[in-house]
């Protein structure tokens, strides 16, 4: 059975009836980047598609028969960052004010960057 299109976020993993595993890496214009890999055997993760061919949202959700992990909001993943390198004494409101200004100074390079970090944390 189809997921719905709701649960569809970038860092969320998804799989198929047949088992492929998928995370979601960007989301524009309506189309799903994601990359791949194999549930059973968990090998690294791969692109999904062909780069001209990203599907659309309701083709992902109706590929995706389960959510396997929920995708995260952008500043709670920063939350986690910081604590996973060792930054323990920020409150999550602190790190919320933290994660505004580094944001207002450079909106793209920091959402790329944290972005890479998160997966680089995740494929370990």
């Amino acid at each position: 059975m189809a997921i719905s299109t709701k649960d569809i976020g970038v860092g969320g993993i998804y799989a198929t009836a047949g088992n492929q595993e998928r995370r979601v890496v960007k989301i524009e214009n309506g189309r799903v980047h994601y990359e791949a890999r194999g549930g059973k055997v968990k090998n690294k993760w791969a692109p999904g598609h062909a780069k001209a061919k990203a599907p659309t949202l309701a083709a992902f959700a109706k590929a995706c028969e389960k959510v396997i992990e929920k995708p995260v909001d952008t500043l709670e993943l920063f939350w986690m960052l910081l604590k996973s390198v060792g930054i323990n004494n920020l409150t999550f409101r602190q790190s919320g004010q933290l994660f505004a200004e580094l944001r207002s100074m450079c909106p793209s390079i920091f959402e790329k960057a944290l972005l890479a970090r998160a997966k680089k944390l995740m494929d370990r």
